[in-house]
């Protein structure tokens, strides 16, 4: 019925390889499709006669899933990491998410969890004394960077355990890097211990984390007693693909941040009790977080925010000098 007509395996193999090793035309001679094996790349479409990539598509395409899938479409990175998800039972996709939940689910890309303990507080890491530990807490002495940093102290070695740790989940592959001085101190992850070296200069550390969920501990012990003060102190502690992210979500007309079922035009983070009929609703988050800020420029004049009724008459302002 044609003329060529192969049923089962075929090989095409070229006696030397050439950008137009296999060719596929049309009946004016325009390429359909071209196999360059000096590269190994293919380039499918019209306008598509010098394959850039492995896959190089000159014109319209069309993906269409024989049956609804989640997974009917991805991209991925080297390690396996969803950068584009298409889901066809849905309708969903996500964008550096494995797992959307609404028409257009964004992610930010490798989130980092990130605290120099500039909160004044040391949550949402927790501290542990077993009894007898000399200080435990944050100190504005001799930081290594911003207002304040987490210090353990055991001067008199009579403390079983002093510590600062913290658990994280990682969705991948990342690292977990601080800045520390220490003598007579510890670093462990899930326990085992680390290479640091305690000798009262402050260094910046780094170690490769797997992904999943993991313990990040920083101690004093009597198993670490010496002669000097058992003692440590710890800032800016980073750990890659552990953050919270941001999620940006486009369901029905209503846009998410950080809100899976944003049931405002614009929903900010999770509300429980926000009305309906905001147009704008925003949590702060937590209970040290500023809802919004409206900042000036230098020299500002004009109002930093109005409140206007239907026919543009400004009700109530803040001035740019407040």
């Amino acid at each position: 019925s044609a003329n060529l007509d192969v049923l089962g395996t075929t090989t095409l193999q070229s006696a030397v390889n050439s950008t137009t090793a296999f060719q596929v035309q049309n009946a004016i001679g325009s390429d359909l499709l071209v196999a360059d094996t000096t590269d190994g790349a293919v380039g499918v479409g019209i306008g598509s006669t010098t394959p850039a990539a492995t896959l190089d598509v000159g014109g319209s395409a069309l993906f269409k899933d024989s049956s609804a899938s989640q997974t009917a479409f991805q991209i991925q990175d080297t390690s396996g990491n969803s950068v584009l998800k298409v889901d066809t039972t849905n309708d969903w996709i996500g964008i550096n998410n494995a797992h959307p939940s609404a028409t257009l689910d964004v992610q930010a890309g490798s989130p980092v969890f990130f605290d120099g303990f500039e909160t004044g507080t040391i949550a949402p890491f927790t501290d542990y004394n077993s009894g007898n530990c000399d200080y435990l807490g944050l100190t504005s002495s001799g930081v290594y960077d911003g207002n304040y940093m987490f210090e353990g102290e055991d001067n008199t070695h009579n403390a079983t355990t002093c510590s600062l740790s913290i658990t994280k989940t990682l969705t991948a592959s990342g690292t977990v890097r601080f800045w520390m001085n220490c003598t007579n101190a510890a670093f462990t992850i899930d326990g085992a211990g680390q290479a640091i070296t305690c000798n009262g200069s402050g260094a910046l550390y780094s170690f490769p984390v797997s992904s999943g969920t993991h313990t990040f501990s920083w101690s004093v012990s009597n198993g670490l007693i010496g002669t000097s003060f058992d003692i440590f102190y710890v800032d800016d502690v980073y750990i890659t693909n552990a953050g919270a992210g941001i999620a940006a979500l486009f369901s029905g007309g209503n846009v998410g941040i950080n809100n899976a079922f944003p049931g405002n035009l614009l929903s900010v983070n999770s509300l429980t009790t926000a009305s309906s009929g905001a147009q704008v609703a925003v949590s702060t988050g937590g209970a040290t977080n500023n809802g919004i800020a409206v900042q000036g420029v230098a020299s500002q004049t004009a109002d930093l925010l109005q409140f206007q009724n239907s026919s543009g008459t400004v009700m109530s302002e803040f001035t740019s000098a407040g």
